[in-house]
């Protein structure tokens, strides 16, 4: 199943593992208790989702969109999360060991409780630094030099 769109579908408790739903739409979807372990959920639109208590253990989700996502308690133990959209997201007592957060974009984000916080440190460096190139790019490119006159002597 690829590209599909599913979205607010409701499947407690479901065995979706090893599962290959690159690029599909599930906003609004509720997967709150599903087992994802190893599924691939890349480029998946995950926004508004319930994942509570999710099982997404190893899971790809490299470059998805979990704006507002529910992510409270889930288990993300070695998931892929590299340019991820997390603003907003939920991952209160999240269980965040050995995930990889590379470029993920963590705006709002709450963490708190979170298992291995420290695992998202070095994340939040690089957003912060790319934030501060960013602005300083954006206010410099809009400082102009006013332009040479010649002399009239």
């Amino acid at each position: 199943m690829r590209c599909g769109t599913f979205q607010h579908i409701s499947r407690l408790n479901a065995d979706l593992s090893n599962a290959d739903l690159r690029d599909a739409d599930l906003r609004g979807s509720n997967l709150s208790d599903a087992y994802l372990i190893g599924a691939n959920l890349s480029g998946v639109n995950l926004s508004g989702a319930n994942l509570r208590y999710a099982d997404l253990r190893g899971t790809n989700l490299s470059g998805a969109n979990l704006r507002y996502a529910d992510l409270r308690e889930a288990d993300l133990n070695g998931a892929n999360l590299s340019d991820t959209l997390l603003s907003y997201a939920d991952l209160r007592a999240a269980d965040l060991k050995d995930a990889n957060f590379s470029g993920a974009y963590l705006e709002e984000a709450i963490l708190g409780q979170s298992v291995a916080r420290s695992a998202l440190l070095s994340t939040i460096k690089e957003a912060f630094e790319r934030f501060v190139q960013i602005s300083i790019k954006d206010r410099f490119s809009k400082i102009e030099t006013a332009p040479s006159c010649p002399l009239n002597n």
